[in-house]
């Protein structure tokens, strides 16, 4: 039994060294229908490697996503763009008019060819085409925003030296309501 154990933890401790898995810390943001949104990339292209971009749902029926940068001439994904970034060296991930269906956790990486010279049974020699893929450290979960928020306008609108008035906007997904305090010395 302790041989078993021993053997057990040997091999998981090999499998996890040698996965190169995401780690990274977890940004969320919140959207609402229509947005539109720019993911950024930490990744850098050189020549032969081409930037990933993935999208993991929890959604039970949306499958995974995966844009490649190789493929770009012929957009698959509308609604999806990939935008050079000249400061670092990337693509970034522009995701237009925002629905359910994009929501998700979003990350991106690289892709890099690596072609080895193989021999066959026979002695023939002939290319063997291998992909060798690295991950970023950013992740971003996008999420719904809630349907009702308070947002404040940041505005107050002083008149003379006897009152104010300061102005909150109260948005919901059928109506906008204005909401207005005065505060005026005959009032106090």
């Amino acid at each position: 039994m302790d041989r078993l154990c021993v053997a057990l933890i040997a091999f998981l401790c090999a499998v996890s060294s040698s996965q190169d898995g995401i780690s990274a810390a977890e940004v969320e943001l919140r959207v609402r229908p229509g947005d539109n949104i720019t993911l950024y990339c930490d990744c850098n292209i050189t020549t032969g490697v081409y930037i990933m971009w993935y999208r993991n749902c929890s959604h039970k029926y949306q499958p995974p996503l995966v844009i490649s940068t190789t493929i770009w001439h012929n957009n698959p994904f509308p609604g999806y763009n990939v935008v050079w970034n000249p400061s670092n060296n990337s693509y970034d991930l522009l995701i237009e008019n925002i629905t359910g269906s994009d929501l998700g956790l979003y990350y991106c990486g690289t892709m890099e060819t690596n072609v080895e010279k193989m021999e066959d049974d026979g002695g023939k020699g002939f290319l063997k085409q291998k992909g060798v893929y690295h991950y970023g450290n950013i992740t971003t979960r996008i999420s719904l925003a809630p349907t009702e928020t308070q947002v404040p306008l940041n505005r107050t609108t002083t008149r003379g030296s006897d009152s104010s008035v300061q102005t909150t906007v109260k948005v919901s997904e059928d109506k906008v309501m204005l909401f207005g305090l005065t505060n005026s010395p005959a009032n106090l």
